[in-house]
């Protein structure tokens, strides 16, 4: 059986979330890859970033219209978990 490298897993993503914002800031105008927006709204979401997956999310939303509706669900989520925990 192998072991899974659960750390590993977790720098890469972390490093795939730095490098995603480093993108939008440094290069504007240039146009990010839906999948790999909503793969990053949704590495937020587990890490329990409600809030931040929200306006990723939203961001796919304005930015894919056509894109299929994933992402829509994936707002709907993320809005429900962050009101969800922000009553407790």
């Amino acid at each position: 059986m192998k072991s899974i490298d659960l750390k590993g897993i977790q720098n890469r993503k972390s490093y795939l979330i730095r490098y995603f914002y480093k993108i939008q800031e440094d290069l504007k105008d240039v146009k990010v890859p839906y999948h790999i927006m909503v793969k990053c709204a949704d590495i937020l979401f587990k890490y329990r970033q409600y809030n931040m997956a929200e306006d990723l999310y939203k961001k796919v939303i304005k930015t894919f219209p056509e894109a299929p509706d994933i992402a829509a669900i994936y707002y709907k989520r993320a809005r429900l978990f962050f009101y969800y925990f922000r009553k407790l």
